[in-house]
């Protein structure tokens, strides 16, 4: 048995819980899982499919390694889904000539997506490739900088574009959904959970006059980041701030087509945690020997945003936790208050 609480650098469990092909093209020191690491050996990528999930929750995932990285394609991706398909009929679920030949071509198209009610977000795998890939810029002036003659604490203009500049992220996740499970069932837990994705991305465009700067991810459960570009910390506060008022309180779920087949949820309220990293701060990062590659730079960004949810769902929830570049550390942030 693996909980999520205590195996939380498991991919499995993540692809179980957010109905996508997990794959780390890369590993990440802090990516491997201790509990499995001395039968697995020096694995350097892997990639986790959830078994179902198409039509309800999975029964289970397909878990494969690799001791090369980059070692699955995408046509890999595809035979493991149709793979999955089988072992979901061979357990009883569905029967093989149906399930075999259903939508075909949007496996093919997009073989990541397992569970269609989360295809208008983004996917982890997203988030990783997007903060890799401006790790990558911010290496690339790095070197740029380098031939000109020295770099420079803040960002600068280069000959054909600007430089990437600061980024944030907000990242977003429900209270108390063991208890809306209980109370209800899990599939309106599920329906909350997409209500808010789509509430989120609907209230972008009035949130933020550079909405196209923002991109929304879903990652698993109740949990959503948002990737904010050139934002500052001050900023990025206060919309969170906003973005928490805007998304509490009741919230009402259609059931079916059946007109007025509407549920309301009442009290809902989230935890959120608010990162930001100046352009220098990601310097400094690949600059730091103990990074090795950008894989662990990613995983760092990323796994700092998972602990700091943690510190709103040990404080009860209903809070944002956010980082002040002052003290350097992360704190309650309340509106026209210091962040304690």
């Amino acid at each position: 048995m693996l909980t999520p609480e205590r195996y939380r650098t498991s991919i499995s469990i993540r692809a179980f819980q957010s109905g996508h092909i997990i794959y780390r093209q890369e590993l990440a020191t802090q990516d491997m899982t201790p509990e499995t690491r001395a039968i697995e050996g020096p694995v350097c990528s892997n990639i986790a499919v959830p078994i179902g999930g198409e039509a309800g929750e999975p029964l289970g995932v397909i878990y494969v390694a690799s001791y090369h990285a980059h070692a699955f394609s995408e046509q890999d991706c595809c035979i493991l889904r149709l793979i999955a398909r089988m072992l979901e009929e061979f357990l009883g679920r569905h029967t093989l000539q149906r399930k075999l030949t259903e939508n075909l071509v949007e496996v093919m198209k997009d073989p990541e997506q397992v569970d269609p009610s989360f295809k208008e977000f983004g996917s982890e795998n997203d988030f990783i490739f997007d903060i890799e890939k401006h790790l990558e810029h911010v290496q690339s002036q790095m070197a740029y900088e380098l031939e000109k003659g020295g770099g420079t604490k803040n960002p600068v203009f280069s000959d054909t574009k600007p430089l990437p500049g600061e980024i944030s992220f907000i990242a977003i996740d429900i209270d108390d959904q063991d208890r809306i499970a209980r109370d209800y069932d899990e599939k309106t837990l599920r329906n909350l959970q997409k209500t808010i994705g789509q509430r989120i991305r609907d209230l972008l465009p009035a949130l933020f006059t550079r909405y196209v700067d923002c991109k929304l991810y879903y990652i698993y459960a109740g949990r959503f980041y948002l990737f904010l570009r050139d934002f500052s910390p001050d900023v990025t506060r206060r919309k969170a701030e906003h973005l928490k008022k805007a998304l509490e309180g009741s919230i009402a779920l259609k059931q079916s087509d059946i007109i007025g087949s509407t549920l309301i949820i009442p009290n809902v309220s989230l935890h959120l945690a608010v990162g930001w990293y100046s352009y220098q701060k990601l310097k400094e990062f690949l600059e730091i020997e103990q990074y090795h590659t950008i894989a662990d730079i990613s995983s760092t960004i990323y796994r700092s945003l998972d602990s700091v949810l943690k510190l709103g769902m040990d404080d009860g929830g209903d809070v944002i936790y956010a980082w002040d570049p002052e003290t350097a550390t992360f704190g309650i942030y309340q509106s026209g208050d210091a962040i304690r």
